[in-house]
């Protein structure tokens, strides 16, 4: 049998076709991954611009999309990303509830690995919206506890699917 005889065979077309698709899909799927990270980005940094100081928090929160993101990476893979990424819960001194959204808001290197400057920290006292933004949070009387605080959970465990980060 020929080598153009050869390439005629159902048998060989489908293996071919088959490992062009796995090709295609090898290197679509990790961009897919990262133009999600970046439209879920920018959609965030859109929806702080809707926020006004004393919203309540529910109010807030559908304000920035509370509803968890997903983006389509191939034929049978999604990509979850949750709105806010991380919530915490403090208590101050005087028994106010401090509540902190921690939303997504830039992606430097697309490769899943995030720093807490990538986050924009979102924060209520008593489900009021008092501020939001890294500086804005220093300003409260505990901002700066607060802060570094919500930066060491944010470096505690990834964010994102092992998947997404390439484990």
């Amino acid at each position: 049998m020929t080598l153009s005889q050869s390439a005629l065979l159902k048998k060989n077309r489908e293996a071919r076709y088959n490992a062009r698709i796995k090709r295609t899909l090898d290197e679509l799927v990790p961009i897919s991954e990262k133009i999600t990270l970046l439209v879920h980005a920018s959609a965030n940094r859109a929806a702080l611009k809707g926020l006004k100081t004393g919203m309540r928090l529910e109010e807030a929160k559908r304000s920035m999309g509370d509803r968890t993101r997903t983006g389509s990476s191939g034929y049978f893979t999604n990509i979850v990303l949750k709105n806010p990424h991380r919530s915490m819960t403090f208590y101050g001194k005087k028994g106010e509830r401090v509540e902190i959204l921690l939303y997504l808001t830039e992606v430097r290197k697309l490769d899943g690995a995030f720093t807490p400057e990538q986050f924009t920290p979102v924060h209520f006292i008593n489900d009021r919206l008092s501020g939001w933004g890294w500086k804005s949070l220093q300003l409260l009387k505990e901002g700066k506890r607060l802060g570094e605080e919500c930066q060491s959970k944010l470096l505690e465990a990834p964010l994102l699917p092992k998947k997404l980060l390439g484990v």
